[in-house]
């Protein structure tokens, strides 16, 4: 439990109680207690600690912590609860620095010598504010002052809050108002008291050991799961709206294929079409169509299900289909499964005919917390690690959609802000067949947990019964409209899957079972337990002359790189061709940080032709007013449908150009609109009729990547770099292989060791020359220059080239660091023009003329020490509080943004700032300049050991300024242990320079500068 306390400058308290009980269960909504009577609960003191934090002036964190501290709760008669807390001052520490906890306990802080508690009385309240998030009033002491405060509790991350997680609520009180108004240049004005559970590593080792022991008490009796299961089971609605034969199934033309393709096949020849899956609104699309097509049956199985906009619509018609008379039966990996109780309580007793299931829900519940994912590597590493990465979609065991994609808005084009690349395949025929087989074998397995019966939708529903669906809350409505009719719409649907698919004899689906989870070690394999990776293995094996793979994480296994080094060795190697992301467009960079290392042995051994994707491919099948955050007025084409959808698989040439190309469809003066591409200021062919963007925000969502779980949330540090450009940019996460243009596969594998060694995959393989081509024309489009960077080895330096790969590919053996700053390869871009009309590939001779080195990782912003140039977020608020009555405020100097390694100031150009000519004085460009970098140096180093002083200042001012407001960015370019150098540009209000300036600061030790 975390209480903090609100006023204006910040005194956040923040409690945190350890998640045991040491009796017997208490109410759900109370913190981790020990019951001493049925009317009073007192604090476990001995699980739990409270600490406190201050700032200095630069953000650098002092942290301290309360020894010795009581509380109770108070039961009162009417249900309402009270708590009492009271922390020891006397107690205080700063660890490890006496002086630090010496100011702590004096007159200017605390003053324990006169005040020796820190109380806290709340008002009675009811539980459920602790679960549900709201205000809690009390009285804070402190200093013998009293003050009314209100404590603003967050909404609970878990069923049991105080048990399961930690109760937060956050606050500020103005510190002045208790006396605490010392030390005002130093400090800052925030205080932060937050706790831990436990002291030091022993004792947080058998914390998590108790966390782990007793989640077996924190998990319901084989009762308690009966009676939660009968309460789901008695909820469900037994109505069917539909008593027609068919269940009232939409006419879609996607099940007419279906029926074809079973009309045309005979036992001996069976007959399959198959349809290429390349836009992500299409796939969303032809999705719902086939659910609304559905007459006897759906399975669904995925790996993450989210909530979000394509999420919601999905599961709305799933229910919809239920209602009908089909039967629906949706599968989730527990690791990102739905993650709102409210939703799989109302799930869980929604229809008769719906049935919800979670795989491997390691801890036998739906949601995760930080001890469950910390307790997992302790007991359970490999099993925690085992996912179902499978996603698959059957209808009727009459055609199915087997791809990459799951159900959450980035896998649609429908986020604003980051976007996958990924493609799937409809298969129309008997193979459905052997899809709706393996799903049921995953239906099936031991693993595989009713929603119902899982611990906390369990106690969800013994506590308050099924829940009420909560209603759809569309971020973008009138787009979700808009997809609904088209998937209704028969000439639409026509157009882009059926007239599109491709007549394919030999097809099959191959996909992990469940068995191959039996196993608990990664040398114990199970006879027949692995499915795909001998048949993928086989197929590059069979290769005569070209292997294209796209995986979005290019890291192989040992048995994948003696694979290739085979194919290496033979006397004429196959080409191999290879998209992947940059590390700007990938969604996982340490994934990448492996590729990155092992480039030199992928090319030079290996003999991969490598492409990195860009994070704003200015060619990909993406319809970019799904990302626009203002309504457009787009008029309908001829056809009424947008030319991006499926464009990819065909009016492709060899080299990967070709259909939905981004391009000015009107002439100047031409009345009618044109919809011009986010990124480059180029307009694009208008799409199908009614085609408009509503302008709601999207939510920033920070996970998109398959390897994060989904409670890591924000915090999560393996997500997305930053960028040098403003815009929605994409990422790959397509999976597919072509051998010899002659079979195509499309899956989940990613060919990867996770892949292999972990989770279980599916894939579609097609043997089929047309399809083949088809398939890696999709994916050359993507290795074009207009989407791709292409990898290549650096120009030979004039001296010492034999020497710098030797070293570079020692370094490289290292098993995890990999010290050698000069790489074997770097990225490419291509540069057309008369000499060179075509790209050309790495080994050509004239390829350094064609193409110029943008670097080894093009278009990432992050400084020089990676992400860690500033060592915490900074706080705007804060600098500009520290700047009052100083030089900077009394020129108008305003901190305005900070990224990962710049920070950013305005000024105006005003009376206090021109010299007597009138225009902008260079001594108010130099102060603006130094303002900023000795800012930003400071907030580089820890400030109670070092403060950053200025060397040496020069300043070129290039162009005179009268009025308005410039600008000044100042960015690192060194940081280093003894001295750092920071770069200052200034720039006027159309973003033209001004003054460039450049900053030397010594780093010293603090009290010397």
């Amino acid at each position: 439990m975390r209480l903090a306390l609100p006023g204006r400058c910040l005194l956040p308290v923040v409690l945190a109680i350890g998640p045991a009980w040491a009796a017997a269960p208490p109410p759900t909504a109370l913190p981790a207690v020990v019951a001493e009577s049925p009317r009073t609960l007192q604090l476990d003191v001995v699980r739990s600690q409270i600490g406190f934090e201050v700032r200095t002036r630069f953000g650098q964190r002092i942290e301290g912590v309360f020894p010795r501290f009581e509380g109770r709760i108070e039961v009162l008669s009417d249900g309402r609860h009270q708590v009492h807390l009271k922390m020891f001052t006397r107690t205080v520490e700063i660890p490890g620095k006496d002086r630090y906890t010496g100011w702590m306990r004096g007159p200017e802080f605390f003053d324990a010598g006169r005040y020796p508690f820190v109380e806290f009385d709340s008002l009675p309240y009811w539980p459920e504010t602790v679960a549900e998030g709201g205000g809690i009033d009390g009285r804070l002491t402190l200093r013998g002052v009293s003050h009314p405060e209100t404590l603003k509790v967050e909404k609970a991350e878990c069923a049991r809050p105080g048990y399961d997680c930690d109760v937060v609520s956050r606050g500020t009180v103005q510190r002045g108002r208790y006396g605490m108004d010392s030390w005002q240049l130093a400090l800052s004005d925030r205080v932060t008291f937050r706790g831990a559970e436990t002291v030091n590593p022993l004792l947080r080792v058998l914390a998590l050991a108790t966390v782990l022991l007793g989640s077996g008490c924190a998990s319901l009796s084989h009762a308690q799961r009966d009676r939660a299961e009968a309460i789901a089971v008695q909820a469900r609605s037994t109505q069917v709206d539909c008593q027609q034969a068919d269940r009232c199934a939409l006419d879609s033309p996607l099940r007419a294929l279906a029926g074809r393709a079973f009309s045309e096949s005979t036992p001996e020849q069976p007959r399959h079409y198959a349809t290429l899956l390349d836009e992500g609104e299409g796939a969303l699309v032809a999705r719902l169509n086939l659910l609304r097509s559905a007459t006897r049956s759906i399975d669904l199985q995925t790996y993450i299900f989210d909530k979000d906009d394509s999420a919601r619509l999905v599961i709305d018609e799933l229910l919809a289909a239920s209602r009908r008379g089909v039967k629906v039966r949706l599968l989730i990996d527990q690791l990102s499964a739905i993650s709102d109780l409210q939703i799989l309580g109302a799930l869980a007793g929604a229809h008769e005919n719906f049935q919800l299931r979670v795989y491997n829900p390691t801890f036998g519940k739906a949601r995760l917390n930080y001890f469950d994912y910390a307790g997992s590597v302790l007991c359970c590493f490999r099993r925690f690690n085992q996912r179902m990465h499978n996603k698959l979609l059957v209808v009727d065991d009459a055609i199915g959609v087997v791809g990459g994609r799951n159900y959450q808005d980035d896998y649609y084009d429908w986020d604003r802000e980051y976007n996958f690349r990924d493609r799937d395949v409809l298969i129309a025929g008997p193979e459905a067949r052997a899809m709706a087989a393996n799903f049921d074998a995953f239906w099936r397995a031991q693993r595989s947990v009713p929603a119902e019966r899982l611990n906390d939708v369990g106690r969800t529903l013994l506590k308050q019964g099924v829940p009420v669906l909560p209603p759809a809350q569309f971020r973008r409505p009138e787009r979700v409209e808009r997809v609904s009719e088209e998937a209704n719409d028969v000439d639409f649907v026509t157009r882009s899957f059926v007239d599109t698919a491709l007549p394919v004899a030999s097809v099959r689906y191959v996909a992990d079972l469940p068995r191959k989870h039996r196993r608990e070690r990664a040398d114990a394999p199970l006879a027949g337990q692995h499915v795909t990776e001998p048949q993928l293995d086989a197929l590059i094996s069979s290769a005569q002359h070209e292997v294209i793979l796209q995986t979005p994480y290019l890291v192989l296994s040992k048995p994948a790189q003696k694979l290739f080094r085979e194919l290496r060795k033979r006397p004429q190697p196959p080409r191999v061709v290879v998209s992947s992301n940059s590390l700007a467009a990938t969604d996982n960079p340490i994934v990448y940080a492996l590729s990155y290392k092992y480039k030199r042995r992928n090319m030079r051994e290996l003999g991969f032709n490598i492409f990195e994707f860009k994070p704003f491919p200015l060619d990909a099948p993406v319809d970019y007013r799904n990302l626009l955050p203002d309504p457009i007025a787009a008029p309908g084409s001829d056809t009424g449908r947008n030319p991006l959808i499926g464009g990819s698989a065909a009016g492709s040439n060899a080299g990967g150009g070709g259909g939905g190309d981004v391009a000015v469809t009107a002439e100047a003066g031409d009345p009618q609109p044109r919809v011009i591409h986010p990124r480059t200021g180029s307009a694009y062919e208008n799409g199908r009729a009614r085609r408009r963007a509503a302008g709601s925000e999207v939510e920033t969502r920070l996970l998109r990547t398959e390897t994060r779980p989904s409670f890591l949330g924000s915090k999560a540090v393996n997500k997305p770099l930053p960028v040098t450009r403003k815009g929605a940019r994409m990422g790959l996460h397509a999976k597919s292989l072509v051998v010899d243009r002659r079979i195509g596969v499309v899956g989940t594998h990613n060919f990867d060791p996770r892949s292999e060694n972990y989770n279980t995959e599916g894939a579609v393989i097609i043997d089929d020359p047309a399809f083949a081509e088809q398939l890696a024309q999709s994916i050359l489009r993507d290795t074009h220059p207009q989407n791709s960077w292409t990898v290549a080895p650096r120009a030979k330096p004039l001296v010492l080239s034999g020497l710098n790969y030797s070293v570079g590919k020692a370094s490289e053996a290292l098993p995890i660091l990999d010290f050698w700053p000069w790489r074997y390869a770097t990225d490419y871009e291509f540069k057309p023009g008369p000499d060179c009309p075509q790209p050309l590939p790495r080994q050509s001779a004239d390829f350094h003329r064609c193409y110029v080195a943008v670097g080894d990782f093009p278009e990432v912003n992050v400084g020089p020490k990676w992400l860690l140039v500033f060592r915490e977020a900074v706080s705007i608020e804060q600098l500009n509080a520290l700047s009052q009555n100083t030089a900077i405020s009394t020129l108008g100097i305003v901190f305005s943004a900070a990224g990962e390694d710049w920070l950013q100031a305005t000024m105006p150009v005003d009376e206090r700032t021109r010299q007597p000519y009138g225009i902008l004085h260079g001594g108010a460009s130099v102060v603006l300049a130094e303002t900023l970098g000795s800012s930003a140096g400071n907030l580089c180093v820890d400030t109670a050991k070092q403060i950053c002083v200025g060397l040496e200042i020069n300043a070129n001012h290039v162009r005179a300024v009268r009025s308005g407001t410039v600008t000044g960015t100042a960015r690192a370019v060194h940081v280093g242990r003894s001295t750092q150098l920071w770069e200052i540009r200034i720039e006027d209000e159309q973003g033209r320079l001004v003054c460039i300036s450049r900053l030397t600061l010594a780093v010293v030790a603090a009290g010397h500068g």
